[in-house]
């Protein structure tokens, strides 16, 4: 196996304080909320294992949670053109998630990043194509579940 590359190890353990901030958040939270906490912090601490360990799968869904973040990033950017006081001053934030979310997602398709991985030698655009297909299927799927719930 190759080498890990640092920035993995530094996703990973961006991914670990993710989950350990998901697990305070459990001791408050309520019932509604507690299912999605739960959830989010196993896959959080899942994904920070797979990345380290260099499974595949991590990366898949390490690339696919990244795009999908990146994407309701951009939403929010743009949804902000009618920006009251309190939206002003929070935009160089989401701005801020934007840019950080996008690298670590552009980090994800380097060379060294995918043989670490051991991901097929496909065309350059080939897994970047994948990753925003799957990513709009299950944005998709959740708007669809959510309008038949509501």
């Amino acid at each position: 196996m190759n080498k890990r590359p640092a920035g993995i190890s530094i996703i990973a353990v961006i991914f670990i304080l993710i989950g350990f901030s998901l697990m305070m958040q459990l001791f408050n939270a309520n019932t509604e909320s507690y299912l999605t906490l739960s959830t989010s912090f196993i896959i959080f601490y899942a994904l920070s294992i797979g990345l380290i360990r260099g499974l595949k799968w991590a990366w898949w869904l390490t690339a696919v949670v990244l795009m999908i973040l990146t994407l309701a990033d951009s939403v929010n950017i743009i949804a902000s053109a009618q920006m009251s006081t309190a939206q002003v001053r929070a935009f160089p934030k989401k701005l801020a998630q934007f840019a950080f979310h996008g690298l670590m997602l552009f980090y994800l398709f380097q060379r060294n990043v995918t043989q670490y991985f051991q991901l097929e030698n496909r065309d350059t655009w080939k897994n970047p194509a994948i990753v925003f297909a799957v990513s709009i299927a299950l944005v998709l799927l959740y708007l669809l579940v959510l309008k038949v719930l509501i």
